[in-house]
This record gives structure tokens, C-alpha cells and sequence, in this order.
């Protein structure tokens, strides 16, 4: 899985998302599929009893910040792990990445909001093309 990178971040993982997220509703008038981008909640911190709640409910620990539930360059949707500094994807995180690109999906670690919005846009592009093996 490679990696993109762009360690010259502006804040925390949350706020880099948050660019993103604001970036994606912008731009929905050119990109109207920006309209399903969505984020799962495993950034956001939980009291013990939330996360119970919420693991019972099928929150799954590790899966990626993004997802963009739209097929381009052969690929089902998109998934995106966000990092930034010099943090790296946990293993249960690459697990999880790994399965799901097995599936079908284009799945990406990414460092940065810029770096995560010049992706997307090149995936909704068709500039990202899944290679036959």
C-alpha cells in the first residue's frame, strides 16, 4: 500500500479532517458525489460507557477516517487513514486497510489535508486506476 505523504501539517488529526470535511461540502457544487464522503467516529474520544455503546452498536476499532462510497478507476470507493506528523498506521489500522483494498476498494494512509484533498480529487478524477494482477 503506498503511502502519501505531507508531514508539515497545521493541527491534530481532527482538525486536519475537519479541512476536509469543509474542502469536500465546498466543493460538492463541482464534485456532487463529495455529498456521500463521510467519517467514522473512531477519532472522537468516548467515556467508557459510550464506547461500550458504542462497540456494541459495530463501531470497529481501527477502521479508516474516510470513506468515500463512490467507484472510480475500477475501484468499489475509497478509504483513507489519516496521520499526521510522523505517526504511522497501527497494524489492526493496515489490517483493515488491507482487507478492504483485498475487496475492491482504494485505500490509502495519508498525511495531511492537502495531501488527502489533492487524492481525492484525482480519485474522482479517474486519475486512480486499480492495477490487474
Amino acid at each position: 500500500m503506498p503511502v502519501k505523504q505531507n508531514i508539515n501539517t497545521i493541527g491534530s488529526e481532527f482538525d486536519e479532517q475537519v479541512r476536509i470535511v469543509k474542502w469536500a461540502r465546498f466543493w460538492e457544487i463541482k464534485y456532487p458525489e463529495l455529498k456521500l464522503l463521510n467519517a467514522s467516529a473512531n477519532g472522537v474520544r468516548l467515556t467508557k460507557a459510550q464506547a461500550g455503546k458504542a462497540k456494541a452498536a459495530g463501531m470497529v476499532a481501527g477502521w479508516p477516517d474516510l470513506n468515500l462510497p463512490v467507484p472510480r478507476g475500477g475501484f468499489y470507493g475509497m478509504y483513507i487513514e489519516l496521520k499526521i506528523g510522523n505517526r504511522k498506521p497501527k497494524p489492526h489500522q493496515e489490517e483493515i486497510l488491507k482487507a478492504l483494498a483485498a475487496q475492491g476498494y482504494c485505500c490509502q494512509a495519508i498525511w495531511g489535508a492537502e495531501v488527502a484533498i489533492n487524492f481525492i480529487e484525482e480519485y474522482l478524477e479517474g486519475k486512480i486506476v486499480k492495477v490487474l494482477e
